[in-house]
């Protein structure tokens, strides 16, 4: 029997790894945690207003041409290599890791990304948002977050108000990052009507007595704390979000 593409735990699921979807085009490997483009899973919808977290390895020299996005928050977030990005209202840009983009496509955007070097892969994490408003103006920023103020602690990368010097989102979410070193352990307070999603990027860690490898997502809710402890060193993402359409407990 297959294993279930999400699995329940009461106020707690888990999506692993190898249930991701995995797409191949020639020029990059892309592993999807969500319905997206040409790819429809009543189950994977997104999880509140977070609509698609998508893990992108990129060729060397190669990339996306330019395309057309609107009405979502796109997050670029940096593992490997160096990203390049340019779009049609004047942004041209290179992403290093430590460094985290967010595009808002608002009323529209076309955009291109590629990988800046010849010799090495490119990996990066892609986040759409679905915003609180459509049709907003379309804007960008870059901002890189040293590695200092994420090591062993819940740094803020995003928000909707640009709080402690995160990146704005026209949404309310917020997005942590955090790179733990072996034995290392963060907490976060889930405040009520709010749920948490948790992305392993890399590494392996324990989330609230459940194990979570690379590329595993857990959401925990209905709990007043979650409890992060690396088991390995690990690099990971926390976004809290509003608390809607919770999974249904069977």
């Amino acid at each position: 029997m297959l294993a279930p593409l999400i699995e329940l735990y009461g106020m707690f699921t888990l999506r692993r790894r190898q249930q991701r979807r995995f797409t191949d085009p020639g020029f990059s490997i892309d592993r999807q945690n969500c319905s997206l483009i040409g790819y429809h899973d009543p189950a994977l919808l997104g999880n509140s207003h977070l609509r698609v977290l998508t893990e992108v390895w990129v060729a060397p020299g190669a990339g996306f041409a330019p395309h057309f996005h609107q009405n979502m928050e796109i997050i670029s977030y940096l593992l490997e290599g160096r990203l390049a990005h340019q779009d049609n209202t004047g942004h041209n840009a290179v992403l290093s890791p430590g460094e985290i983009q967010r595009m808002s496509a608002g009323s529209g955007i076309t955009h291109s990304e590629y990988n800046i070097s010849k010799t090495s892969p490119l990996r990066f994490l892609q986040i759409w948002i679905e915003p609180c408003q459509n049709e907003i103006p379309p804007g960008y920023q870059q901002r890189y977050f040293p590695k200092h103020v994420r090591q062993n602690r819940l740094c803020l990368v995003a928000s909707s108000d640009g709080r402690r010097a995160s990146l704005t989102v026209h949404q309310d979410i917020l997005l942590y990052n955090s790179l733990l070193q072996s034995g290392a352990t963060v907490r976060y307070t889930i405040a009520g009507g709010r749920r948490v999603q948790v992305y392993v990027a890399r590494g392996t860690i324990v989330v609230n007595a459940t194990y979570l490898g690379d590329g595993n997502t857990a959401t925990v809710w209905g709990t007043g704390q979650v409890v992060l402890r690396a088991t390995n060193a690990a690099e990971v993402l926390l976004f809290d979000l509003a608390s809607r359409d919770l999974p249904t407990l069977r």
